[in-house]
Parts: structure tokens; C-alpha cells; sequence
């Protein structure tokens, strides 16, 4: 499930400056150090240089401290910052800002329990500190401690009852982990009616339209967000998954293009371009994607199994082995992964493996029908065909009531390019019980092919002149030529392969 954004917030502090530019002892480098968040680099230069001037002590430096820090955490140097924060504190133990800013910091490379002391000190100093109540919300949020989380929305909104973004916060995510979308979208409109410039509850409103299915408002709403912050990356990344959702492929690849660009650690981003690339075709590119969304995020399970896909999808079965080891570390009882490492492990003829890992799911998934099928296959392969057709038999009584799932384990059986993954009796016989709920030129045609792969080219020619002849009942001419091109292989005795 896809989380919202939380707008957190830094403490930045503006120095006093002598009114006109050009004034007698205008200082330059104070002004500039004080605005970390318009020009962060040109800030941290300044702020080193007043730092090393020897020229500050006790709260002015501490502050020259503080402003590194925020422009620091500005460019996401968040370890820089956290140094910087800390040396503020050493010259101002009683600095609530730097306490808070230290612990959004500690946030942000995801030491939460970290950030909440540093939260819990800026407000022990400050009660009255709005941006600690509301970071150290969204901090509790994250844990999970909700009853916490709403405990400090409800102090910051009653400090700042205006305040649009703690609203958001407050009300919003809570409705989206509960589903209830439209009184989500209510509340953002309501956060963007207190402050109409607002672009993260318009960015947060397109994900609640989104989920609702109203991709149409959501792309205007991410529209707005955009035009009101140009360097909104993560309304960039929104907008290309509801792209790709309508289909508008290329369009999605240039928002995930900008998305990168404006913030290149962008993992999220990353992998959706590579999903975006998978759709074209353009497997190289997907696998690039994925592998810099994994450098990373080690941890992005979905990355890793999209990547493997491709990788399986290739034969590459030696990497698609190793993602799907990764994701097993990551969750032991993946049962997904499990027998999908086994399909790429009988592939390898690593039959042990692959029967280890079918073993894996069937004991945590008894009725797992994929698994059974797949430990039938590989025990045919060893010659152990008596625990394969019990396997088999138990396959087939799990999906006797779905023609389409008989349909494509007969199909699959009937036509890999593996022989260790074809059985043409057991094919015919599941396409059979397929046809005996539908009697479909889809489901002929791989009745047809089984007949190939069991050495039977007669019924194979009969099974298949029945698919053309439903087809072209049905109306179906985009089919039948693919279709006498595999009766042209059956009257020569020749079975046919995907």
C-alpha cells in the first residue's frame, strides 16, 4: 500500500540583516548562511567561512552551527548535519531548534526511536514547539503508535490551529490507512482551502483520487502540486505511475525521468521507470533501473522481484537465483519467491533445490496448487514418477473447476522449450478437463499441442482443424493464421514450442 507523503518541518533561522544591500557593515556571509533553504550550497559556504573566522562565539556560532546543519539537511547530508547540530548543542544545551531539527535529521536515515529523544528534548525545552510535536507525530506514525501520533497532532493543531500542514497530518493519513478515501479527500480539501498554495495536499489528494480509481483528477491534482513547487519529485513519480496506469508509457517515463532528476536517490522512482522500460520491452534498460533502485534500497523486495522476472524471463536463471535469494533473506516465508527460486533452480538441474524450495511453500501453503505442480515436474525429471503423478493428481483436483488454469498448465506442459518441464499425458488430460467446462478454440488448440508432445500427430491434426473451425465461428480471423501455422507442424509430425 502506498503511504503519503508526511510534510515534516526544519527550523530555519533568519539572522536580522541592516536594511539595504549595500549598507554600512552589511555582512554578506551572515545573510547568505541564514538561507539555507533558498541556495543550501551558497549557505554552507557561508556559514563555513563565519565558522572558521574566528570571529563568533557562544550563541552566534552555535547559530552559525545550526544554519550548516539545515542547509546540509538541505542537500540531504544528513550525517554533515547531524555533526553541525550537535556542536550547536554543545555551544546551547537549552537550543530546542537545533534539538528538533538534530532529530528530523536522525528521521530522515531512519533512526526514529533516535529522532523522538531529540524530539522529546525540543519540547521539554519548548512545549510550545509546534514543529517537535508535529515531526515527532509523524515519527510515533511510523512506529505504529497511532494513539501517540494523534496526541501530538492534536497539541500542534491546538498551538497552530491554521497550520495546513499539521491538519494534513493529523486527519488525512490515518483515514488513507483505513481506506476511507473520501473522507481523506475531504480533509485535504479542507488543508488546501486554509492554505490554497499548498502542494503536498494536492499531491496527497492525486494519490486519494488514484487509489479511488479517478485517475483523471488525480493527474490535474499532481498538475497543481507541480505548478506550485517545480521540484516536486515525488509529484513527478506519482504522476508517472497514474500515466502508466492509463497506458501513456512514454509520458510516464518522462515524469520518472524528472522525478530522477530532481532527487536521483529516488529508489521508488527508479524502480517504476524500470517497470515503465519492462512494459516496452526494453528489458536492458528495466534491469539497469532496477539494479540502481537496489543499490539504494537493498531491501525493495519488488524491485528484486521484478528483476528476476526479466532475468528468468532470459534464462538467465544463475541471477534470477540470486535475487530471489535476496528476497528470501528478506522474508524467509515469501512463499512467491520460494517457488519461483524453485522453477529457476529446475531449470539449472539443481532438482534438489528446486524440490527443497516446492517443499518450503507446500508446508507453509498446503493448497498451494503452483507448488505441487512444480514438485511434480521436477520429481518426472529425476524419475521418480510415482510421488510425480500423486503430485500431479493433486494439482489437478485443485484447479478441476477453473478452465483457464487447466488450460495454461496444459499449454505450459505441452510446449516449454524445457523438456524437463513438458509431460504431453498429463497435458492432454488437463486439457481435456478443460474443455468439459468450455469448449474453447483457445483451450482446442492446446488440447492439440499436448496430442503433439504425446507423440499422438493424428489427434493432434483432428484437435487442432476443430480450434481453426471454432475460431472462425467465432469470428475470430486475427487468430487462424497462427493457428494453421501449428497444424502445418503437426501434419509434419512435429510438435510445437513456445
Amino acid at each position: 500500500m502506498r503511504r503519503f507523503v508526511v510534510i515534516t518541518a526544519l527550523t530555519a533561522l533568519t539572522l536580522p540583516v541592516a536594511p539595504g544591500v549595500h549598507g554600512q557593515g552589511f555582512d554578506a556571509d551572515r545573510q547568505f548562511c541564514a538561507d539555507g533553504k533558498t541556495d543550501p550550497d551558497a549557505a554552507i559556504s557561508a556559514c563555513t567561512r563565519q565558522i572558521q573566522s574566528g570571529g563568533l562565539g557562544g550563541a552566534a556560532l552555535a547559530r552559525a552551527f545550526f544554519n550548516r546543519g539545515f542547509a546540509r539537511s538541505g542537500n540531504r547530508q544528513y550525517s554533515p548535519a547531524i555533526q553541525d547540530y550537535d556542536a550547536a548543542i554543545r555551544l546551547n544545551p537549552e537550543y530546542a531548534d537545533a534539538f528538533s531539527n538534530r532529530g528530523l535529521a536522525y528521521d530522515e536515515i531512519g533512526q526514529t526511536a533516535r529522532a523522538i529523544q531529540d524530539y522529546d528534548a525540543a519540547i521539554r525545552l519548548n512545549p510550545g514547539h509546534v514543529i517537535g510535536l508535529n515531526n515527532r507525530g509523524n515519527a510515533y506514525r511510523r512506529l505504529g503508535q497511532t494513539e501517540r501520533a494523534i496526541q501530538d497532532f492534536d497539541a500542534a493543531i491546538r498551538l497552530d490551529p491554521g497550520n495546513a500542514r499539521i491538519f494534513r497530518n493529523r486527519r488525512n493519513f490515518f483515514y488513507y490507512g483505513r481506506g476511507q478515501m473520501d473522507s481523506a479527500i475531504r480533509n485535504f480539501d479542507e488543508a488546501i482551502r486554509l492554505n490554497p498554495r499548498d502542494a503536498g495536499a494536492f499531491y496527497n489528494r492525486g494519490i486519494a483520487y488514484g487509489v479511488k480509481g479517478l485517475i483523471d483528477r488525480a493527474i490535474q491534482d499532481y498538475d497543481k502540486a507541480i505548478g506550485l513547487n517545480p521540484k516536486y519529485a515525488a509529484a513527478f513519480r506519482e504522476r508517472g505511475l497514474v500515466y502508466r496506469r492509463k497506458g501513456q508509457t512514454d509520458q510516464a517515463i518522462q515524469d520518472f525521468d524528472q522525478a530522477i532528476h530532481l532527487d536521483p536517490e529516488d529508489a521508488a522512482a527508479l524502480r517504476n521507470r524500470g517497470n515503465a522500460y519492462a512494459d516496452k520491452g526494453q528489458r536492458d534498460q528495466a534491469i539497469r533501473d532496477y539494479g540502481e533502485a537496489i543499490r539504494l534500497n537493498p531491501e525493495d523486495a519488488t524491485a528484486l522481484y521484478n528483476r528476476s522476472s526479466i532475468y528468468y524471463a532470459l534464462g538467465q536463471f544463475a541471477e534470477s537465483i540470486r535475487d530471489y535469494d535476496q528476497i528470501v533473506r528478506l522474508n524467509p516465508k515469501d512463499a512467491g519467491a520460494l517457488y519461483q527460486r524453485g522453477l529457476a533452480y529446475h531449470h539449472t538441474g539443481q532438482t534438489d533445490m528446486a524440490i527443497r524450495d516446492f517443499n518450503r511453500v507446500i508446508r507453509r501453503q498446503p493448497g498451494n496448487a503452483a507448488a505441487f505442480g512444480g514438485r511434480a515436474l521436477a520429481y518426472q525429471s529425476i524419475g521418480q514418477n510415482g510421488a510425480a503423478n500423486t503430485d500431479f493428481d493433486y494439482l489437478y483436483r485443485l484447479i478441476s473447476k477453473d478452465a483457464n488454469i487447466l488450460n495454461r498448465w496444459a499449454h505450459y506442459m505441452a510446449t516449454d522449450k524445457n523438456k524437463n518441464f513438458r509431460n504431453g499425458r498429463q497435458a492432454v488430460r488437463f486439457a481435456e478437463k478443460a474443455i468439459s467446462i468450455s469448449d474453447d478454440a483457445t483451450y482446442r488448440d492446446t488440447l492439440a499441442a499436448a496430442h503433439a508432445e504425446a507423440g499422438d500427430f493424428p489427434a493432434a491434426v483432428r484437435e487442432q482443424e476443430r480450434a481453426i473451425k471454432l475460431l472462425l465461428s467465432q469470428d475470430h480471423q486475427d487468430k487462424v493464421a497462427v493457428f494453421e501455422a501449428r497444424l502445418k507442424l503437426y501434419r509434419q509430425g512435429r510438435p510445437f514450442r513456445e
